[in-house]
């Protein structure tokens, strides 16, 4: 919108300049814009910086007046802000604090192939360098206090009204279709808990990475809330009842429903942390961990000649196979393949990259404490990929 101030000049990434605001309004204005500070560069005793002091004083606007050498005024404009700066001197130290301060906007280190792409009337980058732009351009949580991560990520990830209104319908009917289905398969078809659970594993899986594609991490949150909130209500029902019959394995009895409980848990944190640390790339570790694991186990069911003990919480004998692990490995590629042309990546860089990522959520899912390979594999797919992708900027 048209400023009352009038013109004013983008000078520095933190730093506005124009004409002197002289009423309130002008003032207001320019907070609305996101003015935090302003300056006044002129002699303390003239009538404009007398009446502007009283004026901000009175409400309670942050004004200072600046008399001092351009380094001073460079090193003050360089903290807080952002500034907004007006008064006789200003055109005075204009060349000088943009030389000081820097470009107003920071280009990426591509923008003449943007030109480039635009002149041509083409897309302005190619959908896999839009993603590793935003690989180089993540730098983690500001800060490693627990509490405050998840506080930030809670309010990136909280979804608006408009995406609860319109995605909450589709989201609780798919989740409600892929619960049914995976029941009626356990109940009516009499299909081994094995492959029903894995069923509506790989499912939900393959949608929150489409969620995520299409409508970001305030849609995917949306998703896995009501996605938890099903499992929660059949573990309430319990023992009968169609869907916690088709999830809950009988040879994790007499707990049951704990190993429906643990699994829901690490899912869901195994999603935010691959969304705080690697969200570029957080979908993939979606399909690798949903394809990886809905594979793994019926295969291992049913071709898993050569066992392997894994450490299991409460005690409940817990074995994996050769075979199955094998099956993961090959799903994960699967996966992490089709996720990185999604992406858009070359299919050289797509199946190199894949390979090395479906080793290591091999591993890592051979490794893990059963009940607990939806965190770890999740986690352990997206930082493999993220650092990959990362080398190749």
């Amino acid at each position: 919108r048209k400023l009352l101030v009038g013109k004013i000049e983008h000078i520095a990434p933190n730093v506005i300049s124009g004409a002197r605001p002289d009423n309130l309004k002008k003032f207001a204005d320019l907070e609305d814009l996101g003015i935090k500070k302003f300056l006044y560069m002129g002699q303390a005793n003239s009538p404009e910086a007398i009446r502007d002091k009283e004026l901000t004083t009175v409400a309670e606007i942050a004004w200072q007046i600046e008399e001092a050498s351009r380094e001073n005024i460079g090193a003050l404009l360089g903290k807080e802000g952002p500034w907004y700066i007006y008064g006789p001197g200003t055109s005075e130290i204009m060349k000088g604090l943009k030389k000081d301060l820097g470009p107003a906007y920071k280009e990426p280190a591509d923008h003449v192939k943007r030109y480039k792409y635009e002149q041509a009337g083409l897309p302005e980058l190619p959908p896999f360098q839009v993603t590793l732009q935003k690989i180089k351009a993540s730098k983690g949580p500001e800060s490693l206090n627990p509490i405050t991560i998840g506080l930030d990520f809670f309010m990136e990830s909280t979804p608006d009204m408009k995406t609860l209104i319109l995605f909450s319908p589709f989201a609780l009917l798919y989740t409600y279709v892929c619960a049914s289905y995976a029941g009626w398969l356990r109940m009516k078809r009499k299909v081994r808990v094995g492959y029903t659970r894995k069923v509506f594993h790989f499912l939900i899986f393959t949608m929150a990475c489409l969620v995520q594609a299409k409508g970001g991490v305030q849609a995917t949150s949306l998703y896995g809330a009501i996605v938890c909130s099903c499992v929660m209500y059949a573990i309430l029902r319990g023992d009968g009842f169609a869907f916690y019959e088709a999830m809950a394995r009988p040879t994790d009895a007499p707990h049951r429903s704990l190993y429906i409980f643990i699994p829901m848990v690490t899912t869901a944190l195994g999603g935010v942390i691959a969304n705080i640390f690697f969200q570029p790339v957080a979908m993939i570790g979606y399909l690798v961990g949903g394809w990886g694991d809905a594979i793994g186990e019926p295969a291992g069911t049913k071709w898993g000649k050569h066992k392997y003990k894994v450490h299991s919480l409460m005690g409940v004998p817990a074995t994996r196979s050769i075979e199955g692990s094998a099956a993961v490995m090959a799903a994960s590629f699967i996966a992490a393949l089709i996720g990185l042309l999604i992406l858009g990546a070359p299919m050289g860089l797509a199946v190199s990259t894949a390979l090395i990522c479906a080793i290591a959520a091999c591993l890592t899912e051979a490794l893990s404490t059963h009940g607990t390979d939806n965190i770890t594999v999740q986690i352990v797919a997206c930082a493999v990929l993220y650092w990959l992708l990362k080398g190749v900027l």
